[in-house]
């Protein structure tokens, strides 16, 4: 296992492009006086609603999750499928627990892929933990690679991000390369999550595959779920040069809106409480706005029946109202799934088309340079 006290394979850089995720200097002794000041006045109160706002926006950050045992069988997880044994029987006997390919299948994947575990360092000096699923073809003119952010702080070893990339090696053998972080807070990712911290992460990883890698900007392409979906869009926001598609499924319109459903969940339904203490902690991510900024292609999908990402919540339902709403932001609403926030997108259809969306992806987003309006 790579320790996060290593040195880093890349560490990332302040640039004209991220700067607005600085934090701003003091102008002077006494502004920073003032400022100590204040934190030790505000420091129980403002550290109890952090706790509370990070445990209902980003809950997997919490002790309970990033324990070093938990840890431990995530890495255990995720690399058996690469580490086992070459014989065949291995890769057979852990099919269906991990990779859920058919055995020919899984054998040509083993064969096209090798996946590498990386550690970045953020520009604010934050170490992130996380895998290059390198195809074989990278490196050649042309080649692509996917930077996919998965929902909520879910590690990347247990959540959707992980069942997508495989879905999309074994059953649509996708030509592209793959790049997955866990955002600071989670796992071996160290410091604690704000917007601007999330969106540094995920610039970083960005900076990884453009600066050290060699991707070419217009072949990054950048798929987020759930929160990383705001992620996603805010870091595309920040790389408006890039023709990449940008792909974002069930992700909320903003946690403004995000935060009615969450308030709804709570005794006395603080609605305008919980609003406050979310945008007074800096955490907004306003993907409408970002969508805005955004030129080249973008593919939304949010499910009917969402439970966590309720319809009116959606991204969505949002863009089909909004004078941000272009001829390149392609909305889809989806059906289908046992869990409406989870499934994968094979198990997913748009309406009223009733196309597959991981046969959508693959179609029109993966293997052509433009996207085909389907809009719905």
């Amino acid at each position: 296992m790579t320790s996060v006290n290593q040195v880093p394979d890349f560490k990332a850089k302040w640039a004209p492009h991220n700067n607005e995720l600085k934090p701003l200097p003091f102008r002077s002794v006494m502004e920073r006086v003032i400022y100590i000041v204040k934190e030790i006045i505000v420091y129980i109160p403002r550290a109890i609603a952090s706790s509370i706002t990070r445990r209902l926006i980003y809950p997997a950050a919490s002790p309970s999750i990033s324990n070093t045992t938990t840890q431990k069988i995530a890495d255990e997880h995720f690399d058996t499928f690469w580490k086992t044994t070459q014989t065949r029987d291995s890769r057979e006997n852990y099919n269906n627990a991990w990779f859920p390919c058919e055995s020919e299948k899984l054998y040509a994947i083993r064969n096209t892929y090798t996946a590498n575990e990386i550690t970045l360092e953020s520009p604010d000096n934050k170490t992130l933990h996380g895998h290059y699923i390198k195809h074989k073809d990278a490196g050649t003119p042309g080649a692509k690679v996917i930077l996919a952010f998965g929902g909520n702080g879910l590690p990347y070893h247990f959540g959707f991000v992980t069942n997508w990339m495989q879905e999309m090696l074994c059953d649509h053998e996708t030509p592209h390369s793959f790049l997955m972080i866990n955002p600071r807070g989670v796992f071996k990712s160290t410091g604690k999550p704000t917007q601007n911290g999330l969106v540094l992460d995920a610039d970083t990883l960005y900076q990884y595959a453009e600066h050290l890698l060699g991707y070419d900007k217009d072949n990054i392409i950048l798929y987020g779920h759930s929160m990383g979906g705001a992620m996603a869009a805010h870091l595309k926001a920040l790389h408006t040069d890039s023709n990449a598609p940008l792909i974002l499924s069930r992700t909320f319109s903003s946690l403004s809106k995000q935060s009615e459903d969450i308030s709804s969940k709570l005794p006395f339904q603080p609605t305008r409480l919980v609003k406050w203490i979310i945008r007074n902690l800096g955490w907004r991510f306003d993907n409408v706005k970002q969508l805005g900024k955004i030129k080249s292609p973008v593919h939304i999908f949010n499910h009917k029946y969402d439970y966590a990402i309720p319809e009116f919540v959606g991204l969505h339902t949002a863009m089909n109202m909004s004078e941000n709403k272009k001829d390149h932001i392609h909305t889809h609403k989806v059906v289908g799934g046992l869990d409406s926030h989870m499934s994968k997108l094979s198990e997913l259809r748009t309406t009223p088309q009733h196309l597959n969306v991981a046969e959508y992806l693959k179609k029109h987003v993966f293997t052509v340079e433009t996207a085909v309006s389907a809009s719905a």
